[in-house]
């Protein structure tokens, strides 16, 4: 027979406290991850999703391999560029996201860390350096200024 320890009225068991902590981390990162298919499918005009059970489901299974990452197209005719890690949390741990993010990449895809940090409307985003020309050209990183031709 099962043996439980009492608590006081509205306290709450440690175990407990760890669920209800791990459900509202998961309910904010599942929120987070709708806000970024939101926001690439306003950018690109394709629909994107958040990946099912956060792309955990994908791991290791060459069947899903077009669900790697947090956010995906809908659409699996829609050739996108980046494999997404979407990371909101009150403290940073840039090291292991990137590694995570490097890990999952599917190949031909460019791995990317984007985070929010809890509590503030900021988003960043976190890319080998050696990636982006693979996303940016050149003439829209740096090019002459209008009137500034040479003699």
């Amino acid at each position: 027979m099962k043996k439980f320890k009492a608590t006081k009225k509205g306290e709450q068991s440690k175990k407990e406290a760890a669920s209800r902590k791990g459900r509202n981390s998961r309910a904010k990162g599942a929120s987070f991850e709708r806000k970024l298919a939101d926001f690439f499918t306003t950018l690109t005009g394709f629909e994107f999703v958040r990946t099912p059970q956060s792309g955990g489901f994908a791991k290791n299974k060459a069947s899903a391999e077009g669900f790697r990452g947090d956010v995906v197209p809908a659409d699996r005719n829609v050739n996108f560029a980046l494999h997404v890690e979407a990371k909101c949390a009150k403290t940073w741990s840039f090291p292991k996201w990137i590694a995570q993010a490097e890990a999952d990449v599917p190949k031909g895809k460019i791995p990317v860390v984007i985070a929010h940090k809890f509590g503030t409307s900021k988003m960043y985003i976190l890319i080998d350096l050696d990636d982006l020309p693979k996303i940016v050209s050149a003439d829209r990183l740096a090019a002459r200024k209008a009137g500034d031709g040479q003699c």
